[in-house]
C-alpha cells in the first residue's frame, strides 16, 4: 500500500474524499484521495481489497 498524508491545507474546512480504480506500476489499484489536500492519497492493489458487499 502506498500512502502520503500531509496536513490539512489552509482554508479547507472539511475533507472531500473520492475513490477510483487506476493503474499504478502497470497494475490496477484502488486509489482513495482527499481532494482538499495536496498529495493526500493512498493506493492498494485491487487484488488486496474487499468489495463493499463482501465486507458487510
Amino acid at each position: 500500500m502506498v500512502t502520503n498524508l500531509p496536513s490539512l491545507e489552509r482554508g479547507a474546512t472539511s475533507p472531500e474524499v473520492t475513490a477510483a480504480v487506476d493503474e499504478v506500476n502497470g497494475r490496477p489499484h484502488l486509489v482513495i484521495a482527499d481532494l482538499t489536500r495536496d498529495d493526500a492519497w493512498l493506493a492498494a492493489a485491487t487484488a488486496d481489497v474487499v468489495s463493499v458487499d463482501d465486507w458487510r
